[in-house]
């Protein structure tokens, strides 16, 4: 099977998203989303996010256009072909067209019973787990600790004058059942674009977890990529 790449439509982004991606929705941001086809077959998408977190390139010392998140893999079921050709495809097309960027950051959800087998495939680098977090459901819905205060600050007027926690908050205005989920924290993988990045960020990569359980600590870090401005190095 030939697998090719190229730009993706909204409309086709959307429809992978929500039927062929666990979360069943687009990522938030400013998107670049990379189409895949097995011999003219639409298979799906792979999406890097642009300023879904402003802060992402901090410990880098680089801009969110310079670092970005790569935070979707949508594809259909599929036989004969490699998910790992695929995302080393994508990331490929991605760099030609993007040729400012010199790192992407992606994170794998051990809840999802993910270990980042894919990018252990494509040679990302590993720095280890997060920590735990939290997950709201509110009106059936799941929400993030980032879409509970966006939904709390477009309410604040009433949230403002509130005496009490967010959870307190929602309970009693808006779902009397809501209730908080720990999550586990992600793994989190990094892919240089150039040679010098990689040298750089190899001091403070970590052995590959074996299992979606397992992988050791995110340390605090600071890797100054800011010269590391051609990916000719």
């Amino acid at each position: 099977m030939t697998i090719k790449v190229s730009f993706a439509t909204k409309e086709s982004t959307k429809y992978a998203c929500e039927h062929w991606h666990y979360a069943h929705k687009l990522p938030s941001g400013n998107l670049f989303s990379v189409g895949v086809w097995s011999d003219d077959h639409f298979l799906g998408v792979v999406i890097f996010s642009h300023g879904a977190n402003n802060r992402i390139g901090c410990p880098f010392n680089l801009s969110q256009y310079q670092c970005v998140e790569l935070t979707r893999v949508a594809l259909r079921h599929h036989t004969g072909v490699f998910v790992s050709e695929v995302l080393a495809k994508a990331i490929k097309y991605f760099k030609k067209h993007n040729p400012k960027v010199i790192l992407i950051v992606s994170y794998s959800d051990p809840s999802q019973g993910h270990k980042g087998g894919i990018y252990q495939a494509t040679n990302w680098l590993y720095v280890g787990r997060g920590v735990k977090g939290k997950t709201y459901i509110l009106n059936g819905k799941t929400l993030h600790s980032k879409g509970i205060s966006d939904f709390c600050r477009r309410r604040s007027k009433i949230w403002k004058s509130f005496k009490g926690t967010r959870l307190e908050f929602l309970q009693k205005y808006w779902d009397k059942n809501m209730k908080v989920k720990i999550t586990p924290g992600k793994h989190k993988y990094l892919m240089p674009l150039n040679k010098k990045a990689r040298r750089k960020l190899r001091k403070v990569a970590l052995p590959y977890p074996q299992n979606a359980s397992d992988g050791l600590k995110m340390q605090n870090f600071k890797v100054d990529l800011s010269d590391c401005v051609t990916s000719e190095l």
